[in-house]
Order: C-alpha cells, then structure tokens, then sequence
C-alpha cells in the first residue's frame, strides 16, 4: 500500500476533516480509497487482483492477464486485432478468445466462426 505521495496526503487530510466535522471539505476533496490508503484519480476503481487503484478502470482480463485501464488500452487493442487475424486465417478452428464474454473476438467467433 502506498503510504506516501500527494495522493496518501490528500486521503490523511480528508480524513482530518472528517474527523473534525468538516464533511464537506473532506468530500470536496474527491473520493477516498480505504485499501490503497490514497484520494483515488478521477474514472479509478480498485483493483483487488492488482491491488491498488487503477485510473480508467475498465476490466481485469484473464486472457491478457492483468487489468485494463488508462496505460494498457493501445496493447488490447492490438491484442484483440491480432485474434481477429487469426480468425481470418483460420475460421473453424476454436479460438481460445471464444470464452471470453467480455472481449470482442467473443463477439466475432460468434457471429462468423460458429454455426
């Protein structure tokens, strides 16, 4: 857990304010992580595989094996381009993205590599 940073001073300061019955200063100040001890960026969610705070959270992917967010969207992009290309040159074959709900190759096994 990070204990120290703008973003640990900013939570120790809300805290502060709470405590002293200043609420809406505290509020002001954004949203508070408990578990990463920090005020959490804007569009973040906690990460419980990763631990920590993740700025724009959008999934944890099993298949890429790590969550995605703000730094990782340009390589599961490709990613995911790169499946489709398989599918293109193997359309019957199972693709092992077939599984995965949340992804887009999900979606095109399903509507052109399935009968």
């Amino acid at each position: 857990m990070p204990n120290e940073g703008k973003a640990h001073e900013l939570y120790l300061q809300a805290l502060e304010l709470a405590a002293e019955g200043h609420v809406e200063e505290a509020a002001a100040l954004g949203p508070l992580c408990h578990t990463c001890r920090i005020v959490k960026p804007l569009r973040s969610k906690h990460c419980n595989k990763l631990k920590r705070c993740v700025p724009v959270f959008d999934h944890h992917c099993p298949y890429v094996g790590t969550t995605l967010g703000a730094g990782n969207y340009r390589s599961f992009v490709f990613f995911m381009v790169s499946g489709r290309g398989c599918l293109i040159h193997s359309p019957r074959l199972p693709h092992p993205l077939a599984a995965c709900p949340c992804s887009l190759t999900y979606w095109l096994v399903r509507q052109y590599c399935l009968d």
